[in-house]
C-alpha cells in the first residue's frame, strides 16, 4: 500500500513541532527532510541541528535527503542528530565512489537510499538497487517545491518497478491530486508530498474522496480542520480504487504546458511561481479560455506583465 511522506520543506518552520504532531494525527509513519547546501541545488535550507530539534519532538521515522555535493562529509553528523534513513545523489557520488559511498552510510547503521535527478537514468545504475533500502525519483529538477511534476520520470519509475518488483520506490516533486494515481500506477509506493500535504485545504470537486474523508478530523491550533486528504488518498485502497474508478470525472485534462515548457520559454527560473502559473493555466483550461499551448504562452505571458502569480 502507497506511503505518503510529508514533506518538511513545505510546513511552518516558526511552529515545527505542532506541523509534525499534525503529520502524526494524519496518520503520517514518517517524514521527508530536504537538505539542500547551495552548491549542489541553488537554495540553503536546514542542517544537523534541525534534525536534532525534530528528532526532540517526534517519534517519527526522519527520511533525510541530502542534496548535497559531499554528502559523505556530513552524513555522520545527520545521522547522529536522529536521521533513521539518508538518500544521497547519485549524480554526487558518481560510479567509482558509489562502492566505499554505500558502505559508509552502511556502517551508520541508517536506511540507505539512492536519489535520481529526473535526467539521470538509473538503469545505469541498478547494479547497486539490491544494495540500498529504497530509490527516489526526484519528479522536479531539486531546489524549490511548488514545482510541476515531469511526466518524462514516470518511464523510469516503470523501468525500476519492472526489474525490482519489491524495492521501495519513493518519488518527491509535484505529487498531487493529479499525479498520485498516475505515479502509483508506474510502481512508486512512497510519496513525499509537500505542498500537497500542507497547503492544499480545498479538496472541492471530489465528492466521492470527500465522503471517504468525513470522520477523519486532526487539530491545528485548537481548531478541527479535515486531514489532508491526500494523506488518506494514498493510504487507503479502497480510496484509491475510487479514485481510479471516477478518475475521467474528477481530474483536470491533460496540461498545455509542463513546468519546463514554461520556464524554457518565459526564461524562467525553477520556483514558486512557475507552479503558480500552472495553476492558473490549467483553471483556464479547465474553463474553455484557452485551448492550446501557444494560448496557455499567452496566458501566463500576461499574468507576468501584471506582476506574476503569487
Amino acid at each position: 500500500m502507497p506511503q505518503v511522506l510529508p514533506s518538511i520543506l513545505s510546513a511552518d518552520f516558526a511552529r515545527l513541532a505542532d506541523e509534525l504532531e499534525c503529520c502524526r494525527a494524519a496518520g503520517a509513519a514518517a517524514v521527508h527532510i530536504d537538505v539542500m547546501d547551495a552548491h549542489f541545488v541553488p537554495n540553503l535550507t536546514l542542517g544537523p541541528p534541525v534534525i536534532a530539534s525534530l528528532r526532540r519532538a517526534t517519534a517519527l521515522h526522519l527520511d533525510v535527503h541530502l542534496m548535497m555535493s559531499d554528502p559523505l562529509r556530513y552524513a555522520a553528523d545527520f545521522r547522529a542528530a536522529g536521521a533513521d534513513a539518508i538518500t544521497i545523489h547519485v549524480e554526487a557520488v558518481g560510479q567509482r565512489r558509489m562502492e566505499p559511498a554505500i558502505a559508509a552510510l552502511r556502517a551508520l547503521g541508517c536506511a540507505v537510499g539512492l536519489a535520481f535527478n529526473p535526467d539521470t537514468d538509473p538503469r545505469l545504475w541498478f547494479r547497486w538497487f539490491d544494495r540500498v533500502d529504497l530509490v527516489m525519483f526526484m519528479t522536479v529538477y531539486p531546489g524549490f517545491g511548488g514545482q510541476a511534476f515531469i511526466p518524462e520520470v514516470r518511464d523510469f519509475v516503470r523501468a525500476t518497478r519492472g526489474r525490482f518488483p519489491r524495492l521501495p520506490i519513493q518519488v518527491d516533486g509535484g505529487i498531487n491530486r493529479e499525479t498520485i494515481p498516475q505515479i502509483v500506477a508506474d510502481g512508486a509506493d512512497r510519496l513525499v508530498c509537500g505542498n500537497a500535504f500542507f497547503h492544499d485545504a480545498d479538496p472541492s470537486g471530489l465528492e466521492v474522496i470527500l465522503l471517504s474523508l468525513a470522520d477523519h478530523l486532526a487539530t491545528r491550533g485548537g481548531r478541527p480542520h479535515p486531514v489532508h486528504w491526500q494523506w488518506h488518498l494514498a493510504l487507503s485502497a479502497a480510496l484509491l480504487h475510487a479514485y481510479h474508478e471516477h478518475y475521467e470525472d474528477i481530474v483536470a485534462p491533460t496540461p498545455l504546458v509542463d513546468g519546463n515548457e514554461l520556464m524554457q520559454a518565459l526564461d524562467l527560473r525553477p520556483g514558486p511561481e512557475v507552479g503558480g502559473l500552472l495553476d492558473i493555466i490549467r483553471e483556464a483550461q479547465a474553463a474553455g479560455e484557452v485551448r492550446s499551448r501557444e494560448d496557455a504562452l499567452a496566458l501566463a505571458q500576461e499574468v507576468l506583465e501584471k506582476g506574476g502569480p503569487l
